[in-house]
């Protein structure tokens, strides 16, 4: 049975628009400061699908992202957004997530979030493969390996 959280039908998936910014470049102002011509003001507007990863990263996180990319792709969307809170997870599961996220023709955004989150060990290198890597205020990332406790470390980690 998939996974509650991640198996999402494709259905389900939103696209964000990212309204627009006034290119103040394109604005001229008369001596009394009045905006003029604010009809040649550029608009710009991305369509950036969306989707949520929170728990750890296993292989229907794979299959989850890997059906994401693709929507992206086939729905011409001009990013996808990967909103991350995760402890981490397993290897394999991160070495393909990795693989998808660095073949992808979407740019890929990996967002720590809300605030209190963390993209750790295996979330911290899904984070580190996006085009664009972001954390809210108040979260947290990093990596850790396993350390075999009877094992005596000789010289330093690699």
């Amino acid at each position: 049975m998939p996974h509650p959280k991640l198996s999402l039908p494709l259905r389900e998936f939103r696209v964000w628009s990212f309204g627009s910014r006034k290119d103040l470049r394109n604005l001229r102002s008369d001596s009394a400061g009045d905006a003029r011509d604010s009809d040649r003001v550029l608009q710009s507007r991305a369509d950036v699908l969306k989707i949520v990863i929170n728990d750890t990263i296993q292989p229907v996180t794979d299959e989850f992202i890997g059906r994401a990319l693709t929507e992206a792709k086939n729905s011409h969307a001009d990013a996808l957004l990967i909103e991350i809170d995760t402890p981490g997870g397993l290897v394999d599961s991160t070495r393909e997530i990795i693989e998808k996220i660095v073949d992808s023709s979407v740019p890929v955004i990996v967002y720590v979030t809300p605030s209190g989150s963390r993209a750790a060990s295996a979330g911290f290198f899904i984070l580190e493969s996006a085009d664009i890597a972001a954390m809210a205020p108040g979260t947290n990332t990093g990596a850790a390996h396993p350390v075999h406790p009877r094992r005596r470390q000789n010289g330093p980690m690699s």
